[in-house]
């Protein structure tokens, strides 16, 4: 039987690619899922929030080590001699583009227009064959009507299609008034896939200690009901532009 399809412009030898995962920290958990049969691999997300407070410790640790100890300026070398998270993304990706015979999609979440765009190319330059765009953004604004919030996703990706070559697939969450109409916008607006639907991290709050308490639930089947035509195309009827369910680590084509 032959299950080759096209995904974000690339040829798939079948429509099973593992989503962003931990997994993919691993050049041996990426060997074995290419060895079961995964026709590309999509990475863990590189957060700019992360790379940016990382670099604010260092910065804080490092550079201002004299800092109320005047006798300890110089007891800690420089801190660009210590590998950053955006290093360990970038040499990831390398690692694992010489390593994998399928193709490596990226996954990238960013805050600022600047982050975005720098990140997008270096991830880029360092060899990934496409870009998915794990958007987060929670409209808390009551004054902010939903076509603002569209409008950010489809401003972000028009400007990221200036400035790097390799396919974007758009990481959609399901709160949308018009899930279809949105993935049509992405399409005119350069988007070669999209991903349904991005499950947010969403913490619960202990009132008793009033602090965040991490709380990850799974994936399961039910919230493929979420997907108001699973596993088929959209309704662009774009010929790279495909529904993915959320459950585990399968997407699927037409």
């Amino acid at each position: 039987m032959d299950l080759t399809t096209n995904y974000l412009g690339m040829q798939l030898k079948n429509p099973l690619v593992p989503s962003a995962s931990p997994l993919s920290r691993s050049l041996e958990m990426a060997r074995i899922m290419e060895s079961a049969g995964a026709s590309a691999l999509i990475m863990y997300s590189l957060f700019e929030e992360a790379v940016t407070a990382e670099e604010e410790a260092m910065v804080r640790f490092l550079h201002h080590q004299e800092t109320g100890f005047g006798e300890a300026d110089g007891f800690l070398p420089d801190h660009m001699d210590f590998p950053g998270e955006l290093d360990r993304y970038l040499e990831q990706v390398a690692a694992l583009k010489a390593t994998l015979e399928i193709p490596l999609i990226a996954s990238l979440n960013g805050v600022t227009t600047g982050g975005w765009i720098d990140h997008a190319r270096e991830i880029q330059d360092a060899g990934a064959d496409a870009l998915e765009l794990n958007v987060y953004y929670i409209a808390a604004d009551i004054d902010q009507p939903g076509s603002q919030v569209e409008q950010r996703y489809l401003e972000l990706l028009k400007q990221l299609k200036q400035h790097i070559s390799i396919p974007i697939n758009m990481k959609l969450s399901s709160a949308f008034s018009s899930v279809s109409n949105m993935v049509k916008q992405l399409e005119e607006a350069g988007a070669q896939g999209v991903s349904l639907f991005n499950r947010f991290y969403q913490p619960d709050i202990d009132i008793h200690n009033l602090r965040l308490t991490p709380c990850l639930h799974p994936s399961t089947s039910s919230e493929v009901l979420l997907c108001p035509c699973a596993g088929s195309r959209c309704s662009t009827d774009a010929p790279n532009c495909h529904w993915a369910p959320p459950v585990g680590c399968t997407r699927w084509m037409t």
